[in-house]
């Protein structure tokens, strides 16, 4: 019965160590959890607000790319051209990128070299 009686004892304590264990990590794992969802909520405070300060400079260039009128620049262009000698021209490029972007260049060619 003694022998009985410390085996059932023995048992029971080695039960409460492992519980001690499993709770042990159980615990640690709840606080890493809470640890890196700190780290994500603040991670995702940061894209968000460079993704506004992106979309905000994305906005000011269209609307400063909107206010440029293309034939106005044409025609200065023009005028610009006549009054150079024969020896010389400048040429004007415009297109539109896959982003909607519109890119310009203005080059000037000198012939007489």
């Amino acid at each position: 019965m003694t022998d009985a009686l410390e085996k059932s004892t023995r048992k029971y304590f080695d039960q409460l160590d492992i519980n001690a264990d499993l709770s042990n990590k159980i615990g640690k794992l709840g606080a890493e959890g809470a640890v890196n969802k700190v780290r994500a909520d603040k991670l995702e405070i940061e894209v968000n607000t460079i993704r506004e300060e992106l979309e905000a400079k994305i906005e000011h260039y269209k609307e400063k790319l909107a206010s440029i009128n293309v034939d106005d620049i044409k025609n200065d262009l023009s005028k610009l051209n006549s009054n150079f000698c024969k020896d010389s021209f400048i040429f004007f490029k415009s297109f539109t990128s896959p982003y909607n972007i519109v890119f310009s260049a203005i080059i000037l060619f000198d012939l007489s070299v």
